[in-house]
């Protein structure tokens, strides 16, 4: 079962929410670097279940599209949750804006508490069919994932982050996010191979 209730309609909007819950209550007490580790572990697990899947007919399809899809919901709250504890805002509602960066097709992430919704317009590069879950992995996350990272690693030298500092982490963090998003429209209406 999905953590993420995740929609997209004929004219290319997207709904969709979340709990951060589940998480919060594995990393007690929050903080960045528990849950980068965390991120670490699940992003790691979907390729797990990514390879465990294709192992005997190179298909995701029925319990292995679920097992997938589970745990990139748990790296796409980790990485919402992340975001939050990176900007260190202390209000009760915080707005993370994501973007294709080429069509300027916006995607409003909306933080309340524990609970995130998100809403948006992809952009036809997301909506259209993808090559494989292999690709997209090594091509798009992979990458985005070690530039995080690397801006993580410069950024954190010194103890404190500055704010010019959580606003490049940030920017890593939404680029992440929006390939997340891409992925987990991808395995939700497209990819079946692997």
């Amino acid at each position: 079962m999905s953590k993420i209730n995740f929609n997209i309609d004929n004219d290319n909007i997207l709904t969709a929410d979340g709990n951060l819950t589940g998480i919060l209550n594995q990393i007690k007490p929050a903080s960045v670097s528990k849950c980068i580790q965390f991120s670490v572990t699940h992003f790691k697990l979907i390729e797990e279940f990514y390879l465990k899947a294709i192992s005997n007919d190179s298909k995701i399809i029925g319990l292995e599209r679920t097992d997938i899809l589970d745990q990139l919901d748990t790296f796409l709250n980790s990485i919402i949750l992340l975001w939050i504890l990176v900007n260190k805002e202390n209000s009760d509602q915080q707005m993370i804006l994501l973007s294709d960066g080429k069509n300027n097709t916006p995607i409003n992430i909306t933080v309340s508490k524990d609970l995130w919704f998100a809403a948006g317009l992809i952009s036809k590069e997301i909506s259209a069919p993808g090559v494989s879950l292999n690709l997209l992995l090594k091509n798009k996350l992979i990458p985005a994932v070690q530039r995080f990272f690397s801006v993580y690693k410069n950024a954190a030298q010194n103890d404190n982050l500055n704010e010019n500092e959580r606003l490049l982490i940030k920017n890593e963090l939404n680029k992440i996010l929006y390939i997340a998003i891409y992925i987990r429209y991808q395995i939700s209406y497209c990819i079946i191979d692997g």
